[in-house]
């Protein structure tokens, strides 16, 4: 596969009914964690370590922009501690991630010269694992 940028992607978040909303063009920043623990099992008998794989988890950190429509997606999540649907499509590479999240928070941010920013962080939600495809 070719290097690729992230510069043609998208982000699609539930809103409180369950209907994908894409709020691309709101987002200007975006950081996707996924992790997975990991057990030491070594044994005496080893010289180098030896893991088990444990639960995974997805943390997803957005911001961008503020506007009505991201911000109708987003009012109500950290309160109704609803799962939602979140999905990262990166369609020059054809890779997308899709997550079962709740909304840890949302914070808006204005600035001294006016401007009116937001943060989000999304986490994994329901037990099932983040998934790329």
């Amino acid at each position: 596969m070719a290097k690729v940028t992230g510069v043609v992607s998208t982000f699609n978040l539930d809103n409180s009914g369950g209907t994908a909303v894409d709020i691309s063009s709101y987002v200007t920043s975006i950081t996707a964690n996924t992790t997975q623990g990991q057990q030491d099992v070594t044994g005496l008998d080893k010289a180098a370590l030896e893991r088990l794989g444990l639960l995974k988890d997805v943390s997803i950190a957005i911001g961008g922009a503020w506007g009505t429509v991201l911000h109708n997606v987003l009012k109500a999540a950290p309160a109704s501690n609803a799962t939602r649907t979140a999905a990262i499509g990166f369609s020059n590479a054809a890779a997308t991630l899709t997550a079962e999240v709740n909304a840890q928070d949302y914070n808006l941010s204005r600035g001294a010269d006016g401007s009116l920013t937001w943060t989000a962080t999304l986490v994994n939600a329901n037990g099932n694992a983040p998934v790329w495809t």
